[in-house]
């Protein structure tokens, strides 16, 4: 008897994690997001990404105490938010945590891929432009880039001191 209750409890256990420990993928084109091959766009609700990612270790609100960040912490995953919409405006990857409270506490477990292009946080912005579609990416000194923000998928990557890559962030296509 105490077996099968040790064998629900540990059960019961499994599945109140079963989102935080699952492998997630997430595919980036210069038009597209996918996250375990769901489209997000600047039409993915808060609710969607409940659905997709489970509850947020955190959430972190604006000025205004409007929730704005939903932070995945055991994911490495943050989800930004429109203040006003309150619908997706971004997915950022963290590599390598830099005290940014809007920012996942731990790195990325998943996979990030880039027009088929494996990303790491050894990836250089050189390594970007020449892999995948987005050529014209722009640096403001060592340790920020971005490409120009439009109508389809934007980027901004950071780096730290060491020069790897500790965020990147891409904007949902409109």
């Amino acid at each position: 008897m105490k077996n099968l209750i040790l064998f629900f409890t540990i059960l019961f256990i499994n599945l109140l994690n079963a989102k935080t420990s699952e492998q997630f993928d997430i595919l980036i084109t210069s038009n597209s997001i996918k996250i375990n091959n769901i489209e997000i766009t600047n039409k993915t609700s808060k609710a969607e990404i409940l659905s997709l990612l489970g509850e947020p270790n955190r959430i972190k609100k604006n000025i205004l105490d409007v929730e704005q960040n939903l932070i995945y912490d055991s994911l490495g995953l943050s989800i930004e938010l429109n203040k006003e919409t309150h619908l997706v405006e971004a997915v950022i990857v963290n590599y390598n945590w830099d005290n940014d409270e809007k920012m996942a506490k731990l790195p990325y477990i998943g996979t990030l891929k880039i027009d088929g292009y494996l990303i790491t946080d050894l990836v250089k912005t050189n390594d970007l432009k020449k892999e995948t579609s987005f050529k014209e990416i722009i640096c403001m000194g060592e340790m920020l880039c971005m490409t120009k923000p439009g109508k389809d998928v934007s980027l901004i990557i950071g780096y730290n001191n060491d020069k790897k890559l500790t965020q990147i962030g891409f904007s949902c296509p409109r």
